[in-house]
């Protein structure tokens, strides 16, 4: 399992990915070079041919892979060549896509140079030739953060966030650079819209009607879980915990672990590894596994809080330690009624909003009760037979 927000470079090259032209290995019909002339004439000097696109998108996908498996390749000796190779793709071809990957996998690569300058000015060119895909933004946004330049990320995480406006990351981000930039009243509009997409989203993997029904389907409830990767409260903590305990779709506690591990909240190890015990879907299992791993790597050792913030690695974020959005506390919905008894139970002593329903459902079923039995009383005074 490899979610977008892992690091900087999956951030942006792994779960951001943009169609490439076709890899032709060969193509059928195509002109055959002519023979090498024999006898004593020197050969004529042509000049050389440019490598179409199918070439450029075969050696973009053998350097990225390059890159992937030799990560010190980029901070050693070879990186002038391997830029340099990089630079032809983004340059030379003729696809706006394949040209967008080597821009992005160029800009990443300056990057871990610590370079945030130069990684922006081809994240800027990433996003010129793809405008609509939101990816791009987002890496010059925090590129430019990186490099100082606070009004470029605002405007370049702004893009990102009209492109992509379910992402919650996008949204915080937005809040924190227009902050950083005077602007008060537009990040209170970003914080605001960010803690209402959060509730809309938890509800949305959380909620059943009257028959236990989810609301939404499960690829929907999917889509929840990997948004709310970008909350980290414990409003959100309490919401994934319930998922993970409670869904009946392999695949959604799948996603929910995922997010689980995304946040490498230390508080989470104890209750993934009892769920553990007993999945038994090979995904779920999977995804619990690295959530449980990438905790153990790299914990997060500050209790969930009250507000939602975004990582302390993040050039984006507020530099005065205020950052982040306050968000409501969220109770744990009531357990199904067809939930194993060895599941965990909202707290004890707080009602949760199912049972002060369900106590109000009681409360009038009580009263409607009381009130049938006081017309019955005063029908049958009044047909009772005079003196």
């Amino acid at each position: 399992m490899k979610p977008s927000l892992r690091d900087w470079r999956s951030r942006w090259l792994t779960a951001w990915a943009l169609a490439i032209c076709p890899i032709a290995l060969g193509c059928p019909g195509a002109e055959q070079p002519a023979p090498a002339k024999t006898g004593n004439t020197a050969p004529e000097a042509k000049p050389v041919p440019k490598m179409g696109d199918d070439a450029l998108a075969e050696r973009y996908v053998r350097l990225r892979a390059r890159i992937d498996a030799e990560p010190d390749l980029v901070t050693g000796s070879g990186f002038a060549e391997l830029s340099a190779a990089l630079l032809e793709i983004a340059n030379g071809a003729e696809d706006p896509h394949l040209r967008a990957n080597a821009a992005l996998l160029l800009g990443s690569t300056f990057e871990t140079r610590k370079d945030p300058k130069t990684a922006a000015a081809h994240y800027r060119m990433a996003a010129k030739l793809v405008p609509d895909d939101a990816g791009p933004w987002m890496a010059l946004a925090v590129a430019s953060a990186a490099a100082g330049d606070v009004e470029a990320a605002a405007t370049a995480q702004a893009r990102a966030t009209e492109l992509d406006p379910d992402n919650l990351e996008n949204w915080l981000a937005l809040g924190e650079l227009r902050y950083r930039a005077g602007k008060q009243d537009e990040a209170a509009k970003a914080y605001a819209a960010y803690e209402q997409r959060r509730k809309g989203i938890i509800d949305g993997l959380t909620l059943r009607d009257k028959s236990g029904n989810y609301l939404i389907g499960d690829d929907e409830r999917v889509g929840c879980a990997e948004a709310l990767a970008g909350a980290a409260d414990a409003g959100t903590g309490v919401a994934l915990s319930y998922a993970l305990a409670y869904d009946t779709s392999p695949k959604v506690r799948a996603a929910v672990a995922t997010a689980m591990g995304v946040h490498r909240i230390e508080g989470y190890k104890p209750q993934l590894e009892k769920t553990l015990a007993t999945e038994t879907d090979p995904e779920a299992k999977e995804a619990i596994e690295w959530a449980i791993a990438e905790i153990t790597r790299d914990p997060v050792k500050a209790e969930l809080g009250a507000r939602s913030e975004l990582p302390a690695d993040d050039p984006r974020r507020r530099t005065d330690g205020e950052g982040g959005v306050a968000v409501e506390p969220i109770e744990a919905p009531a357990p199904p009624t067809d939930a194993p008894p060895s599941d965990p139970t909202p707290t004890e002593g707080t009602d949760t909003k199912a049972d002060g329903d369900a106590k109000a459902d009681t409360n009038v079923d009580t009263k409607a009760d009381a009130d049938a039995k006081a017309d019955d009383d005063a029908d049958a005074k009044a047909d009772a037979p005079g003196p």
